[in-house]
């Protein structure tokens, strides 16, 4: 399976967007993931076993240059995942709710219309604020970032 579409990235102030490619050999839990972009006539790679793609966009950020950072719902302290199951390019948005836990995000979703929520795991919007330690997010983007 492939997807094809833009990633933005931040450099300094300035925000750009670039081509990406994410491929999945299999589409299955554990299957390799690979993500694909060009920047300044550089392809770098990020790579992973994550469905939701979590694992291999931190694995593509640490391959970047110093000062250019990825900018997206997954890497938003406000990109939760659905704890009910593993589907790729596919990530709820808690810009509106206080998330300390998993069960935080359980209660929300269970009155939350699902799809007003639902974005792309590549999507931005202008409330976006990078995951960091402080903030709880139900998204192992961090964790995989920092191990």
């Amino acid at each position: 399976m492939e997807y094809r579409g833009f990633l933005n990235l931040s450099v300094l102030d300035d925000l750009i967007a670039v081509p990406i490619v994410i491929t999945h050999k299999e589409l299955n839990v554990g299957a390799e993931v690979v993500i694909k972009i060009k920047y300044k006539e550089n392809t770098y790679l990020g790579t992973g076993k994550s469905l939701e793609w979590t694992d291999a966009f931190a694995n593509l950020q640490k391959t970047l240059p110093d000062g250019l950072n990825i900018r997206c719902c997954m890497t938003c302290k406000h990109g939760t995942l659905c704890p009910y199951g593993n589907i790729p390019n596919y990530i709820l948005c808690s810009k509106d709710v206080v998330i300390n836990d998993k069960d935080d995000v359980i209660d929300w979703l269970d009155k939350a219309d699902v799809e007003a929520i639902k974005k792309s795991s590549l999507g931005l919007c202008e409330q976006y604020e990078a995951s960091n330690v402080n903030d709880y997010t139900y998204n192992d983007y961090l964790y995989y970032l920092n191990h």
